[in-house]
């Protein structure tokens, strides 16, 4: 789900629905046997492959209770499993997967396997439902790492991925196959101009920032001075990228990941440098592939110029009329400019919204309605973003 606000509608309805269970479930309670003690463990269901957390401790009652199609609402407050986070600074992701009752509990399947090393933290949570103990349960579940680390790290891929990048493009993602160690990473990155040769002091020294939550997407800022330009008085435009000549940025294997072993290859990328991106963002310039009504079939935003990889995939939403979000799988294709929603619930004939963050940037810093290189003497107030862009869907979309 995007990180939008729902509308109040939809959360009056998860509201009453989980209310609705809650009161069934302590009346259930107070006819049920009395609960054990709360456990949650991983384990592998005989003739299975891919482990599980089954949690202990409900009595039967509840669990009669919660088999009558208890929504959504009510399982992910009794049951959370994210990623626990090996950067401090970096919010951890929750688990996607399905939860279900068991004969002695209920479960969590991962929409995909949990990973050997990995550690995961659980939150059981039934104050909701009972007024006593015990209620509450925090732990951490992992799989035993193998001998061997599960993958070898290698350099998966760089964002913008594109032939051609924006000459004052601010930042490039690398992202890797296995976690990372917390080393600097420029000593392995060399910039290379294929006219004048190394680009010296391409990139910026950065704080922990540059990781992502599992230390796999690591952030190199392009020199902030040099690339803003014009911005600056008095000085001039000296950009690490010139508009016109041809780059190879080089990752070593020197660069070692979590365990302390080096990458098992080295990493190219060969791009162009093009004209810098000086306008702010437009909804009104995005093309729109409507899906039909009653079906599951993706709506697709094409943009005119490419949006920060890392930034677009939580901060673009479609909306109902109502200003609530759509649930479904969002995705960003390689080019950074093809944003699709794959909805949860087929599609309904009526009003829509294409709806922006405020933090939405393309790769030069960008955002809707403002550009980010402006004059230093500019002293006109900015235009108030447009961040919504409705349109309708129709049974002949």
């Amino acid at each position: 789900m995007l990180p939008l606000a729902h509308g109040q509608g939809r959360a009056f309805r998860l509201a009453c629905a989980a209310a609705l269970v809650a009161v069934a479930l302590f009346a259930a309670c107070r006819k049920g046997t009395t609960p054990g003690p709360l456990s949650a463990t991983l384990v592998t269901p005989a003739g299975e492959k891919r482990a599980v957390i089954d949690v202990l401790g409900l009595t039967d009652a509840e669990r009669a209770a919660l088999k009558d199609d208890a929504p959504d609402a009510v399982w992910e407050s009794l049951l959370k499993v994210s990623v626990q986070a090996a950067n401090p600074e970096a919010t951890p992701p929750a688990v996607a997967g399905r939860y279900s009752v068991t004969d002695k509990g209920v479960r969590f399947t991962p929409a995909f396997p949990f990973q050997p090393g990995r550690r995961y933290d659980v939150r059981v949570d039934l104050g909701r439902f009972r007024r006593d103990q015990p209620r509450t349960l925090t732990t951490t579940v992992a799989l035993p790492r193998g001998q061997t680390p599960v993958a070898e790290a290698r350099v998966m891929g760089i964002s913008p991925a594109g032939d051609t990048v924006p000459e004052n493009l601010l930042r490039f993602y690398v992202w890797f196959s296995a976690p990372m160690s917390r080393e600097p990473g420029l000593p392995h990155v060399t910039l290379t101009d294929e006219r004048t040769g190394v680009v010296a002091d391409a990139f910026r020294p950065a704080g922990s920032g540059v990781w992502n939550h599992d230390f796999t997407r690591y952030t190199l800022f392009v020199d902030q001075r040099r690339a803003t330009g014009a911005t600056v008085p008095n000085e001039p435009a000296e950009r690490p990228l010139v508009a016109g000549h041809r780059y190879r940025l080089a990752i070593a294997t020197t660069w070692r990941d979590a365990h302390g072993t080096p990458l098992v290859e080295p990493f190219e990328h060969r791009f162009t440098a093009g004209p810098a991106l000086t306008a702010p963002l437009d909804l009104e310039t995005w093309q729109i592939t409507l899906p039909l009504a009653g079906t599951r079939q993706p709506i697709v935003l094409h943009t005119p110029a490419p949006l920060d990889h890392a930034i677009a995939p939580g901060a673009i939403a479609i909306t109902s009329a109502g200003g609530e979000a759509i649930e479904g799988e969002v995705s960003l294709d390689v080019t950074d400019t093809r944003w699709q929603l794959v909805p949860s619930e087929p599609w309904r004939v009526g009003s829509y919204g294409v709806t922006a963050l405020d933090s939405l940037e393309d790769p030069a810093g960008n955002r809707v309605g403002r550009a980010f290189e402006t004059p230093i003497d500019d002293r006109r107030p900015p235009a108030a973003p447009r961040l919504t862009r409705p349109f309708r869907i129709t049974p002949t979309s």
